[in-house]
């Protein structure tokens, strides 16, 4: 989530406007909202044209925090995450990203996302 802007109208009032960097934050936003959960998330760049991405999830009785690093290699991406119930990596070019998961206990998770900029 972008820092937020107020927007000054002509009769004096102020509105706060949030921009989203995806529908899965938007929807991970409204989720903990409903539940009575607070969510925060951000970026940032890094030299070498790549991102550190973080997020903070707390409810009552627990508090995740996740850290991910997505570095570009010529046409590839690179990544790596972790929260303190997981591990993942991630490798991805041209929009298509494979992921694996490692829970600490469970069995390991495979995934395959496509994002195309509309």
């Amino acid at each position: 989530m972008k820092k937020q802007k107020r927007q000054k109208y002509s009769n004096g009032s102020s509105v706060k406007q949030k921009t989203h960097q995806n529908v899965q934050a938007m929807e991970h936003e409204v989720t903990a909202k409903q539940k009575g959960n607070s969510f925060g998330q951000g970026s940032t760049s890094i030299p070498g044209g790549g991102s550190l991405n973080y997020s903070i999830f707390k409810n009552r009785d627990d508090k995740i925090r996740t850290v991910e690093l997505k570095q570009p290699f010529g046409k590839n991406t690179l990544g790596i995450g972790r929260n303190k119930n997981q591990k993942s990596i991630s490798i991805g070019r041209n929009g298509l990203e494979l992921k694996v998961t490692k829970p600490n206990n469970g069995k390991t998770h495979y995934g395959v996302t496509f994002t195309k900029l509309i």
